[in-house]
């Protein structure tokens, strides 16, 4: 529409052509002059503002956040208008389990994981290394389904258990055909005896800088590498840990932690020495474990 900006023009009428000469010149230049003013007044309304439109469209970008100073998680909340469940919402994560918070639900069915080995890329987004694989893997939690779209880490770990953090986390985040988002959290303990394969993979690939995307081109990845052997896990409903804190996420969170190698974690945590948001009150929320 922008572009039928100076259509108007068109109805005007050649001055210096012959048709000035005729009788009925003045009748019909004030009817024209009339449909022109009516065109170019509708054209300056309907099209002039396309190129405002557009600038206001680009203009507002969202607030710089942190983790630490002034745009820390204690502030997120006031950073943007659009970063507002950062501040006041209810059903924030991540959490701090407990005990006496946490019920068993035998009722609980185990989380299906249909992960299988494919390429991926692995980007630097400035707040985590975060990494996508190709489509195809996936979870089904109680009969629905969920994609895994990417997953990243976090250091220390942003879930808590009685209060301790593991020195990272792997969080992978799944979306179903309805937009739900399921993230299933791995906690990763240091262990010098025992290396995490699937890290070495990603860290051969790791970003030089921030902001950077690289592809690992033909190497494949099986994201479920990441997993313990026991998947048992606990469960509530949360929010994404990052602005704008959206809440309506599932949380899985894995009762089984893994292992990495100090040498494997200081790839990440050279990187990001603190990436992880503080845990937020539970409220009346119950976790779910399963059995």
């Amino acid at each position: 529409m922008c572009a039928l900006k100076n259509s108007y023009k068109y109805f005007t009428l050649n001055k210096q052509g012959s048709f000035n000469q005729s009788p009925f010149y003045k009748v019909f230049k004030a009817r024209i002059m009339r449909k022109s003013f009516i065109v170019a007044t509708l054209s300056a309304v309907l099209f002039y503002p396309c190129s405002a439109v557009l600038a206001a469209e680009t203009a507002h970008q969202h607030a710089h956040w942190s983790y630490t100073g002034d745009e820390s998680p204690g502030n997120w909340g006031k950073l943007d208008a659009e970063y507002t469940a950062c501040g006041i919402g209810q059903h924030q994560s991540p959490v701090n389990i407990v005990q006496d918070k946490v019920a068993a639900d035998s009722q609980l069915r185990p989380i299906e994981f249909s992960y299988k080995p494919s390429h991926f890329s692995i980007v630097d987004n400035g707040h985590t290394v975060m990494v996508t694989p190709e489509a195809g893997s996936s979870i089904t939690v109680m009969g629905k389904k969920y994609d895994l779209v990417q997953f990243h880490f976090h250091h220390p770990s942003e879930e808590q258990f009685m209060g301790r953090a593991y020195d990272m986390d792997a969080h992978l985040v799944h979306k179903s055909a309805d937009g739900q988002l399921a993230v299933v959290a791995v906690q990763i303990d240091k262990d010098d005896k025992h290396a995490l394969p699937p890290l070495q993979t990603i860290w051969e690939y790791f970003p030089k800088t921030q902001d950077q995307s690289v592809s690992a081109g033909e190497t494949m990845l099986d994201p479920a590498g990441l997993l313990p052997q026991d998947r048992n896990y606990y469960t509530y409903d949360g929010s994404l840990t990052t602005p704008p804190c959206s809440e309506g996420v599932l949380w899985l969170v894995l009762k089984e932690k893994v292992e990495a190698t100090s040498q494997q974690m200081a790839v990440f945590t050279d990187r990001y020495p603190l990436n992880a948001r503080p845990a937020q009150p539970i409220g009346q929320r119950t976790i779910k474990v399963s059995q």
